[in-house]
């Protein structure tokens, strides 16, 4: 579960308004709005927040995780720690830095073998105009 009041209290900590930290994380008003009331998030809006307010997005489950940063896989937070028992802050975070940089790679693998086609067309082309 996101802790709504760590947010608002680096928000405040921040001094930064509604609009600034909608300009600084690239998120809607309406998006942050339904993260102040305790909507549902899904990662990618938790990592765009964790950006504009310059924190690890395990900043906003602290509660969850004990002094040595295990998740603690008891109470309230079960559902959390059953995807990631064993995992440390700098491990989740080394997996959210992969997991984007995973995204980058096969976009731009995509972004190759269209162009590998394109190329291949051309190709095509002019052979089969000599």
């Amino acid at each position: 579960m996101v802790n709504i009041k760590k947010i608002q209290d680096k928000i405040e900590e921040l001094k930064i308004s509604k609009a600034q930290l909608i300009k600084v994380s690239g998120l809607t008003r309406v998006t942050i709005d339904k993260i102040l009331k305790g909507g549902e998030v899904n990662v990618s809006t938790l990592e765009a927040l964790a950006n504009g307010l310059g924190v690890s997005v395990g900043f906003f489950f602290d509660d969850c995780f004990g002094d040595n940063g295990q998740v603690l896989s008891g109470g309230s937070h079960n559902r959390l720690a059953s995807h990631n028992i064993g995992m440390n802050m700098e491990e989740h975070d080394e997996l959210i830095r992969l997991r984007e940089e995973n995204r980058y790679l096969k976009q731009m693998l995509a972004d190759k073998e269209r162009e590998i086609a394109d190329n291949k067309r051309i190709i095509n082309h002019f052979i089969g105009k000599a």
